[in-house]
């Protein structure tokens, strides 16, 4: 009861892990559930079902260490205003070592490591359902 009442109060009191601005660290190996547009949510899950991928999660993995070895360079997708109207969770589980180091290398370019799992998501399985093209 205790931990419910200190919760309660630093929620009311905007202090503590519910203050503006705080940061809460997810724990290793829990899953990471960053928000995407239900329209690429489902669009990767059934390009993953077609390919044969049960999960994502060996594709993300893929996909930060290719980015941490530079062989891949992410873009933050930008959404459309029709997309964003329409947000979901999408449950990953990356390798915590991975998702780490390329938090590190992604914060150095304005991302964070889901903005690079997702993209590189979006671009493995060729997915543009909600996306504004961005021009080069």
């Amino acid at each position: 009861q205790g931990q419910i009442a200190t919760a309660g109060t630093y929620a009311r009191y905007e202090t503590g892990p519910y203050a503006q601005g705080a940061r809460v660290s997810v724990p290793r190996g829990a899953d990471r559930i960053p928000q995407l547009p239900r329209v690429a949510r489902d669009a990767i899950r059934k390009a993953a079902g077609v390919q044969g991928d049960d999960r994502v999660d060996d594709v993300i993995n893929e996909g930060l260490q290719k980015f941490l070895d530079g062989d891949f360079t992410p873009l933050a997708p930008v959404w459309s205003q029709e997309a964003r109207k329409d947000m979901a969770p999408f449950k990953i589980r990356p390798n915590d070592d991975l998702y780490e180091k390329a938090g590190v290398k992604a914060k150095a370019l304005g991302l964070r490591a889901s903005q690079v799992a997702i993209d590189y998501l979006l671009e493995e399985y060729g997915i543009t359902e909600g996306i504004v093209p961005q021009s080069d």
